[in-house]
């Protein structure tokens, strides 16, 4: 082998390296804090309900999930996913989230410590392709973060779902006895796809 495609394999090496790193820098830089989040941002968003996340008390993999990037932010298992409510006083939101204990969803909380997403639709659907598992369901194809390690008392896997006449809805993955796997359990945090008309019937 002649050594100039042994330079052009490291350079393409060399690339796909670069780019999955720049690739997670700048997913990491689309979950922001609470406090970030302005009028302006929470109206031009609309009719989308944006993603929040929650993360329990003295959760372990926080740090962890930190660093890698968001796919390692959903996957961690102290982390909720739900949508952001205006709370009606100027600058404050609320993170609408049902928390997970024994096997079940609670009744509905909401807390003002949360992160956010800040992404476009075609923004999510770049890393769900690069960072998350393709899973085909009883109802269609979704995308799934799973962890390495689960049990009982942990939160089922967050997963997205392009949903007909909307778009990126997220919820969580529902495996039932006889093992067939679907996304379910919607948490009403809906990124609007630009290839459809969205207005307000739609979304009733």
């Amino acid at each position: 082998m002649s050594l100039l495609p042994k330079k052009c394999i490291f350079g393409l090496i060399l690339l796909v390296t670069t780019f999955q790193y720049q690739m997670a820098a700048d997913i990491l830089s689309l979950v922001k804090p609470a406090k970030d989040l302005t009028p302006a941002i929470f109206a031009k968003a609309q009719p989308n309900d944006l993603l929040c996340m929650v993360s329990k008390p003295d959760n372990p993999c926080d740090k962890a999930a930190q660093r890698g990037g968001i796919a390692a932010l959903l996957e961690c298992a102290g982390r909720i996913v739900s949508r952001i409510l205006d709370s009606g006083h100027h600058k404050n939101y609320l993170c609408e989230y049902r928390d997970y204990d024994s096997g079940n969803f609670s009744d509905v909380n909401y807390t003002n410590e949360f992160q956010w997403l800040d992404a476009s639709y075609e923004q999510l659907s770049a890393w769900l392709t690069s960072e998350s598992k393709a899973e085909i369901g009883d109802d269609g194809m979704y995308f799934v973060f799973r962890k390495n390690e689960f049990n009982s008392v942990m939160a089922p896997s967050i997963c997205v779902k392009s949903t007909r006449n909307k778009g990126l809805e997220f919820g969580y993955e529902l495996v039932s006895d006889n093992g067939k796997k679907h996304c379910d359990t919607f948490v009403g945090a809906v990124y609007y796809s630009p290839f459809i008309v969205v207005n307000d019937e739609s979304l009733q």
